[in-house]
């Protein structure tokens, strides 16, 4: 906590209230600060730029995506269904909200602009859950993987990105999602 009496952390989830609902070009550092109930200048003893709050809120909805996968897992039983739950936690439910929210759709846009470092550490984290449930699949399924599970996870995530540029609806996103697991990781 600094002198603003508000832990950083609140800053943050504020500021991600705030992006959601205005989205990132409506939005000021003295709209931020309005919202946490702070003076602009206290918000600035956290944040310097818009853009390094915007980044800080891009890496804490990644790190609660990872944390809701990673406490959901233990409740599906095959690497499959894991694998699934984690893309649907992580690409579709995003991937839906850009559909219905114009906010969420610039967010999303921008986030490539203003936040590429927190974005890439999202994906990092999630490439090592995904990296995770593969090494987990025991050794003579995860001996029929032709590539390491590492290397397996990031082809995976890096897929799946592309793959919410071309979709059109999140059925089809989901079923392009289905389809490389069953050709990437067999069962």
């Amino acid at each position: 906590m600094g002198s603003t009496g508000i832990p950083k952390p609140g800053l943050v989830h504020i500021a991600r209230d705030v992006f959601a609902r205005y989205g990132y070009r409506r939005v000021n550092m003295k709209e931020i600060a309005a919202a946490a109930g702070i003076s602009r200048p206290g918000l600035y003893l956290y944040f310097k730029t818009k853009e390094e709050i915007f980044s800080a809120a891009v890496l804490s909805l990644a790190e609660d995506a990872i944390t809701r996968i990673i406490e959901g897992l233990p409740e599906r039983t095959t690497p499959q269904e894991k694998l699934r739950f984690a893309f649907e936690i992580w690409a579709v439910e995003i991937f839906e909200l850009t559909l219905k929210s114009p906010e969420a759709k610039e967010l999303s846009e921008l986030s490539y602009d203003f936040a590429r470092e927190a974005l890439d550490e999202g994906y990092r984290l999630f490439e090592a859950v995904l990296a995770s449930i593969l090494r987990a699949r025991g050794k003579g399924a995860a001996s029929r993987l032709p590539l390491s599970a590492e290397r397996t996870a990031h082809l995976l995530g890096s897929s799946v990105r592309g793959f919410k540029l071309v979709a059109q609806s999140a059925l089809q996103l989901r079923k392009m999602i289905h389809d490389l697991l069953r050709s990437m990781v067999p069962d």
